[in-house]
């Protein structure tokens, strides 16, 4: 890599470090451009070379975060014995971190729904989610008719659909249990044994 290549990925990540402090000290809708510009040392102008608008920023810092957390928590959901146990985990860990930085969570999740899931490529989360779905179905644990990407992006819509909703009702559940319980009625399937529909 170059000289130019290197100073360019040197701004663009003391904007990300900039705006993500500046977002989790003060808050995003707090947060100008022009903070987080400053903040980086570099000049207003420059931070459109790099971002459209500090939500852009903050997809892009949330995925920087997001593979560092997640890194360190692998190895602590791959050591539970069960696909149940491991995705109750992984919901937990990511509840903390949505219970500490509830508006970033909802920015973040409104502007992957708006994108598209997946569109700036899969996240910490998502990584972690699907190697868990995976290794469900190797196991046997989970069923293996449709692809592991496919009830990975089931149970990501479950636990985006109660961010929402805890956020909206003033945080006023607890968010793990609730997306716990919400996608073990997914697993096993809401309908009684016998029952028609």
């Amino acid at each position: 890599m170059g000289r130019r290549e290197t100073a360019k990925d040197q701004k663009r990540t003391a904007l990300i470090q900039a705006g993500m402090e500046l977002f989790t000290s003060q808050g995003f809708a707090k947060t100008s451009v022009d903070q987080i510009a400053t903040q980086a040392d570099v000049a207003k102008g420059t931070f459109y070379n790099y971002f459209t608008t500090k939500e852009d920023l903050l997809v892009a810092g949330m995925m920087v975060e997001q593979e560092g957390l997640a890194a360190v928590e692998r190895p602590v959901i791959f050591a539970l014995p069960t696909v149940r146990e491991r995705l109750n985990r992984l919901i937990a860990w990511s509840a903390g971190w949505i219970a500490e930085n509830p508006e970033l969570a909802v920015v973040w999740c409104q502007e992957r729904c708006r994108r598209g899931v997946g569109q700036d490529g899969p996240s910490g989360f998502d990584l972690l989610l699907l190697d868990v779905v995976e290794a469900g179905q190797q196991a046997g644990e989970l069923r293996d008719d449709r692809p592991p990407a496919l009830l990975s992006l089931d149970i990501t819509a479950i636990t985006v659909t109660y961010i929402f909703a805890w956020y909206g009702s003033g945080l006023g559940f607890d968010l793990a249990q609730a997306v716990q319980q919400a996608v073990d009625t997914y697993l096993t399937g809401a309908i009684v044994k016998g029952e028609k529909v």
